[in-house]
Protein backbone atom coordinates (compact mmCIF):
# COMPACT_ATOMS: atom_id res chain seq x y z
CA UNK A 1 0.00 0.00 0.00
CA UNK A 2 1.71 3.50 -0.99
CA UNK A 3 2.20 5.67 1.99
CA UNK A 4 2.12 9.61 2.28
CA UNK A 5 0.24 12.84 1.96
CA UNK A 6 -2.89 13.24 0.05
CA UNK A 7 -1.37 16.06 -2.51
CA UNK A 8 -3.48 18.42 -4.86
CA UNK A 9 -2.22 15.28 -7.41
CA UNK A 10 -4.43 12.95 -5.88
CA UNK A 11 -7.48 15.44 -5.86
CA UNK A 12 -6.97 16.87 -9.03
CA UNK A 13 -10.36 14.88 -10.59
CA UNK A 14 -11.97 16.04 -7.74
CA UNK A 15 -10.87 19.60 -7.89
CA UNK A 16 -13.49 22.13 -9.84
CA UNK A 17 -12.25 25.00 -11.74
CA UNK A 18 -15.13 28.25 -11.10
CA UNK A 19 -16.02 31.08 -12.87
CA UNK A 20 -16.77 34.51 -12.06
CA UNK A 21 -18.59 37.40 -13.71
CA UNK A 22 -18.22 40.67 -13.54
CA UNK A 23 -14.17 41.04 -12.38
CA UNK A 24 -12.72 42.10 -15.46
CA UNK A 25 -15.69 42.94 -17.64
CA UNK A 26 -14.61 46.33 -20.63
CA UNK A 27 -14.50 49.54 -18.98
CA UNK A 28 -17.46 51.37 -19.60
CA UNK A 29 -16.96 55.38 -19.65
CA UNK A 30 -19.74 57.92 -18.33
CA UNK A 31 -21.71 59.96 -20.63
CA UNK A 32 -21.11 63.36 -19.50
CA UNK A 33 -21.58 65.87 -22.95
CA UNK A 34 -25.19 63.87 -24.07
CA UNK A 35 -26.11 65.20 -20.89
CA UNK A 36 -25.57 68.82 -20.85
CA UNK A 37 -26.85 69.62 -24.27
CA UNK A 38 -29.64 70.93 -25.32
CA UNK A 39 -32.46 68.00 -25.56
CA UNK A 40 -35.63 70.55 -25.67
CA UNK A 41 -36.21 70.03 -29.16
CA UNK A 42 -37.08 65.70 -28.02
CA UNK A 43 -40.72 66.31 -27.66
CA UNK A 44 -41.08 67.85 -30.85
CA UNK A 45 -40.29 64.13 -32.76
CA UNK A 46 -41.16 61.91 -30.30
CA UNK A 47 -44.01 60.46 -32.09
CA UNK A 48 -43.38 60.99 -35.68
CA UNK A 49 -40.76 63.38 -37.86
CA UNK A 50 -37.71 62.98 -39.99
CA UNK A 51 -36.48 66.58 -38.45
CA UNK A 52 -37.29 69.50 -36.86
CA UNK A 53 -36.99 73.36 -38.30
CA UNK A 54 -35.79 75.52 -35.76
CA UNK A 55 -36.36 79.05 -36.52
CA UNK A 56 -34.10 82.12 -35.47
CA UNK A 57 -35.59 85.82 -34.62
CA UNK A 58 -32.95 88.28 -35.24
CA UNK A 59 -33.04 91.55 -33.56
CA UNK A 60 -34.20 95.11 -35.29
CA UNK A 61 -33.04 98.45 -36.36
CA UNK A 62 -33.76 101.16 -34.34
CA UNK A 63 -33.49 104.75 -36.10
CA UNK A 64 -34.13 108.13 -35.29
CA UNK A 65 -37.72 109.48 -35.82
CA UNK A 66 -37.92 112.95 -38.02
CA UNK A 67 -40.69 115.14 -37.81
CA UNK A 68 -43.63 114.74 -40.22
CA UNK A 69 -41.94 111.89 -41.62
CA UNK A 70 -42.94 108.45 -41.35
CA UNK A 71 -40.89 105.39 -40.20
CA UNK A 72 -39.46 103.04 -42.62
CA UNK A 73 -40.46 100.11 -41.57
CA UNK A 74 -37.94 97.44 -41.42
CA UNK A 75 -38.42 93.43 -42.71
CA UNK A 76 -35.80 90.73 -43.58
CA UNK A 77 -36.26 86.47 -43.69
CA UNK A 78 -35.46 85.44 -40.20
CA UNK A 79 -32.77 82.23 -40.54
CA UNK A 80 -33.45 78.76 -40.04
CA UNK A 81 -31.36 75.66 -39.00
CA UNK A 82 -32.59 72.11 -39.36
CA UNK A 83 -32.33 69.06 -36.43
CA UNK A 84 -32.06 65.82 -39.04
CA UNK A 85 -33.32 62.79 -36.62
CA UNK A 86 -31.62 60.28 -39.25
CA UNK A 87 -29.30 58.30 -36.96
CA UNK A 88 -30.42 54.67 -36.08
CA UNK A 89 -27.47 52.54 -34.29
CA UNK A 90 -28.28 48.93 -33.41
CA UNK A 91 -26.24 46.57 -31.79
CA UNK A 92 -26.97 42.20 -31.88
CA UNK A 93 -26.08 39.31 -30.47
CA UNK A 94 -27.62 35.50 -31.51
CA UNK A 95 -27.48 33.12 -28.69
CA UNK A 96 -27.50 29.71 -29.65
CA UNK A 97 -29.75 27.36 -27.80
CA UNK A 98 -26.93 24.80 -27.30
CA UNK A 99 -24.29 27.31 -26.12
CA UNK A 100 -27.00 28.52 -23.88
CA UNK A 101 -27.85 25.30 -22.53
CA UNK A 102 -24.32 25.11 -21.27
CA UNK A 103 -23.40 28.32 -20.46
CA UNK A 104 -23.70 29.86 -16.59
CA UNK A 105 -27.06 30.59 -16.30
CA UNK A 106 -26.17 34.34 -16.18
CA UNK A 107 -24.95 34.33 -19.16
CA UNK A 108 -27.45 36.24 -21.34
CA UNK A 109 -28.61 38.63 -18.32
CA UNK A 110 -24.80 39.81 -18.29
CA UNK A 111 -24.63 39.90 -22.78
CA UNK A 112 -28.06 42.03 -22.62
CA UNK A 113 -27.01 44.45 -19.97
CA UNK A 114 -23.94 44.89 -22.26
CA UNK A 115 -25.58 45.91 -25.33
CA UNK A 116 -26.72 49.92 -24.28
CA UNK A 117 -23.88 50.75 -23.97
CA UNK A 118 -22.35 50.90 -27.30
CA UNK A 119 -24.93 53.20 -28.52
CA UNK A 120 -24.35 55.61 -25.51
CA UNK A 121 -20.82 55.93 -26.01
CA UNK A 122 -21.22 56.95 -30.02
CA UNK A 123 -24.26 59.49 -28.93
CA UNK A 124 -21.52 60.68 -26.68
CA UNK A 125 -18.47 60.80 -29.41
CA UNK A 126 -21.10 62.36 -31.97
CA UNK A 127 -21.56 65.54 -30.08
CA UNK A 128 -17.62 65.37 -29.04
CA UNK A 129 -16.95 65.60 -32.79
CA UNK A 130 -18.73 68.88 -33.31
CA UNK A 131 -16.14 70.56 -31.30
CA UNK A 132 -13.53 71.05 -34.26
CA UNK A 133 -15.51 71.93 -36.43
CA UNK A 134 -16.87 75.39 -34.67
CA UNK A 135 -15.78 78.54 -36.42
CA UNK A 136 -17.69 81.18 -34.43
CA UNK A 137 -14.64 81.58 -32.22
CA UNK A 138 -11.48 81.39 -32.99
CA UNK A 139 -9.69 78.01 -31.47
CA UNK A 140 -7.62 78.64 -28.05
CA UNK A 141 -5.29 76.21 -27.86
CA UNK A 142 -3.25 73.97 -29.91
CA UNK A 143 -3.12 69.83 -30.17
CA UNK A 144 -0.32 68.60 -28.16
CA UNK A 145 -0.17 71.79 -25.80
CA UNK A 146 -1.65 72.26 -21.90
CA UNK A 147 -3.71 75.41 -21.98
CA UNK A 148 -2.20 77.97 -20.00
CA UNK A 149 -4.10 80.78 -17.88
CA UNK A 150 -3.81 83.39 -20.67
CA UNK A 151 -5.97 80.39 -22.96
CA UNK A 152 -8.61 80.01 -20.37
CA UNK A 153 -9.08 83.92 -20.34
CA UNK A 154 -8.84 84.18 -24.16
CA UNK A 155 -11.93 81.03 -24.07
CA UNK A 156 -13.72 83.01 -21.42
CA UNK A 157 -13.81 86.44 -23.01
CA UNK A 158 -14.67 85.16 -26.65
CA UNK A 159 -17.87 83.49 -24.63
CA UNK A 160 -18.48 86.82 -22.67
CA UNK A 161 -18.34 88.71 -26.03
CA UNK A 162 -20.62 85.91 -27.72
CA UNK A 163 -23.06 86.31 -24.91
CA UNK A 164 -22.90 82.43 -23.93
CA UNK A 165 -21.35 83.20 -20.53
CA UNK A 166 -23.57 86.37 -19.69
CA UNK A 167 -26.55 84.84 -20.12
CA UNK A 168 -25.75 81.79 -18.39
CA UNK A 169 -27.35 82.17 -15.03
CA UNK A 170 -26.54 79.13 -13.14
CA UNK A 171 -23.04 76.60 -13.39
CA UNK A 172 -25.67 74.14 -15.34
CA UNK A 173 -26.11 76.65 -18.31
CA UNK A 174 -21.66 76.14 -18.98
CA UNK A 175 -19.85 72.99 -19.08
CA UNK A 176 -15.86 72.36 -19.95
CA UNK A 177 -15.17 68.86 -21.09
CA UNK A 178 -11.53 68.06 -20.63
CA UNK A 179 -9.48 64.85 -21.59
CA UNK A 180 -7.84 63.27 -18.90
CA UNK A 181 -4.62 65.16 -19.91
CA UNK A 182 -6.12 68.39 -19.89
CA UNK A 183 -7.78 67.99 -16.64
CA UNK A 184 -4.11 67.15 -15.29
CA UNK A 185 -3.02 70.01 -17.14
CA UNK A 186 -5.49 72.64 -15.57
CA UNK A 187 -4.75 70.70 -11.88
CA UNK A 188 -1.67 72.44 -12.43
CA UNK A 189 -2.48 76.07 -12.32
CA UNK A 190 -2.73 77.10 -8.54
CA UNK A 191 -6.13 79.32 -9.21
CA UNK A 192 -7.73 76.23 -10.42
CA UNK A 193 -6.71 73.35 -7.70
CA UNK A 194 -5.99 75.58 -4.60
CA UNK A 195 -8.81 75.53 -2.10
CA UNK A 196 -7.47 79.37 -1.30
CA UNK A 197 -8.96 80.68 -4.92
CA UNK A 198 -12.32 78.40 -4.67
CA UNK A 199 -13.99 75.92 -2.03
CA UNK A 200 -14.95 73.41 -4.56
CA UNK A 201 -11.23 72.95 -5.83
CA UNK A 202 -9.21 70.44 -4.28
CA UNK A 203 -6.61 69.02 -6.45
CA UNK A 204 -5.07 66.84 -3.55
CA UNK A 205 -6.87 64.64 -2.20
CA UNK A 206 -9.59 64.46 -4.29
CA UNK A 207 -8.16 65.97 -7.98
CA UNK A 208 -10.90 68.52 -8.20
CA UNK A 209 -11.02 71.46 -10.30
CA UNK A 210 -14.14 72.58 -9.26
CA UNK A 211 -15.14 75.61 -11.37
CA UNK A 212 -13.00 77.62 -14.00
CA UNK A 213 -14.13 80.93 -14.26
CA UNK A 214 -17.80 80.02 -13.26
CA UNK A 215 -18.77 77.02 -15.73
CA UNK A 216 -18.38 73.33 -14.34
CA UNK A 217 -15.55 70.97 -15.64
CA UNK A 218 -16.23 67.32 -16.45
CA UNK A 219 -13.50 64.94 -17.54
CA UNK A 220 -14.32 62.84 -20.51
CA UNK A 221 -12.47 59.65 -21.87
CA UNK A 222 -14.71 59.99 -25.13
CA UNK A 223 -13.17 63.24 -27.26
CA UNK A 224 -11.95 62.73 -30.00
CA UNK A 225 -8.04 62.30 -30.16
CA UNK A 226 -5.99 63.87 -33.05
CA UNK A 227 -2.36 65.50 -33.17
CA UNK A 228 -1.34 64.11 -30.21
CA UNK A 229 -4.03 65.65 -28.09
CA UNK A 230 -7.97 65.88 -27.57
CA UNK A 231 -10.50 68.12 -28.90
CA UNK A 232 -11.93 69.40 -25.60
CA UNK A 233 -14.53 72.35 -25.11
CA UNK A 234 -15.65 74.92 -23.00
CA UNK A 235 -19.96 75.89 -23.89
CA UNK A 236 -23.17 76.75 -23.12
CA UNK A 237 -26.11 74.51 -22.77
CA UNK A 238 -27.63 75.86 -26.22
CA UNK A 239 -24.34 75.28 -28.49
CA UNK A 240 -25.67 71.68 -29.31
CA UNK A 241 -28.42 69.76 -29.10
CA UNK A 242 -29.24 66.51 -29.15
CA UNK A 243 -33.35 64.79 -29.75
CA UNK A 244 -33.56 61.24 -29.05
CA UNK A 245 -36.62 60.18 -30.96
CA UNK A 246 -36.66 56.61 -29.56
CA UNK A 247 -34.52 55.61 -26.27
CA UNK A 248 -32.39 52.14 -25.94
CA UNK A 249 -34.67 49.61 -26.12
CA UNK A 250 -34.03 45.95 -26.67
CA UNK A 251 -35.75 43.34 -28.00
CA UNK A 252 -35.77 39.58 -27.79
CA UNK A 253 -37.14 36.96 -30.58
CA UNK A 254 -36.90 33.27 -30.50
CA UNK A 255 -35.86 31.79 -34.10
CA UNK A 256 -36.65 28.31 -34.38
CA UNK A 257 -34.99 27.19 -37.40
CA UNK A 258 -31.57 28.79 -35.77
CA UNK A 259 -32.70 27.61 -32.59
CA UNK A 260 -31.52 30.99 -31.13
CA UNK A 261 -32.27 33.70 -29.44
CA UNK A 262 -31.68 37.39 -31.14
CA UNK A 263 -31.63 40.07 -28.85
CA UNK A 264 -31.44 43.65 -30.65
CA UNK A 265 -30.79 46.85 -28.90
CA UNK A 266 -31.23 50.07 -30.88
CA UNK A 267 -32.01 53.89 -30.39
CA UNK A 268 -32.95 56.28 -32.96
CA UNK A 269 -31.77 59.79 -32.90
CA UNK A 270 -30.04 62.96 -34.26
CA UNK A 271 -27.63 66.18 -33.17
CA UNK A 272 -25.90 69.10 -34.15
CA UNK A 273 -24.23 72.16 -33.31
CA UNK A 274 -27.10 74.87 -32.53
CA UNK A 275 -26.73 78.44 -34.67
CA UNK A 276 -27.72 82.22 -33.75
CA UNK A 277 -27.51 85.39 -35.34
CA UNK A 278 -25.17 87.67 -33.64
CA UNK A 279 -26.38 90.59 -31.53
CA UNK A 280 -26.01 93.23 -33.85
CA UNK A 281 -29.38 94.46 -35.94
CA UNK A 282 -30.80 93.08 -38.78
CA UNK A 283 -27.89 90.65 -38.67
CA UNK A 284 -29.07 87.45 -40.72
CA UNK A 285 -26.02 85.31 -40.23
CA UNK A 286 -26.24 82.43 -38.27
CA UNK A 287 -22.78 81.75 -35.84
CA UNK A 288 -21.66 78.94 -33.51
CA UNK A 289 -20.41 81.32 -30.96
CA UNK A 290 -21.55 79.67 -28.07
CA UNK A 291 -19.39 76.59 -28.39
CA UNK A 292 -15.51 77.55 -27.55
CA UNK A 293 -13.33 74.44 -29.46
CA UNK A 294 -10.03 74.16 -27.12
CA UNK A 295 -7.55 72.16 -28.77
CA UNK A 296 -5.29 70.64 -26.43
CA UNK A 297 -3.67 67.28 -24.64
Amino acid sequence: MPSGNITATDTLNYTPELWELGATDAVQFKQVIVKRANSEFEGDVSELGKAVNIPSMSNFTVADKATNTDATPEHFVHPTQKLNIDKHKVVAVKLEKFALKQAMPEYRTKVTQRLGYPIARVMETDLAGLFSGWTGNAAVGALGNELSDSDWLTAWTNLVAAGAIEEAMTDEDTSIFLSPQAYAAALKIDKFSNKDYGASSDAVSKAALGAIYGSTTYLSNLLVAAGGGHHCAWIHRNAITMAVQEKTTVEVQYRALSVATEVVADSIYGFRTLTRPGEGPANITLTDNFGQWLPTV
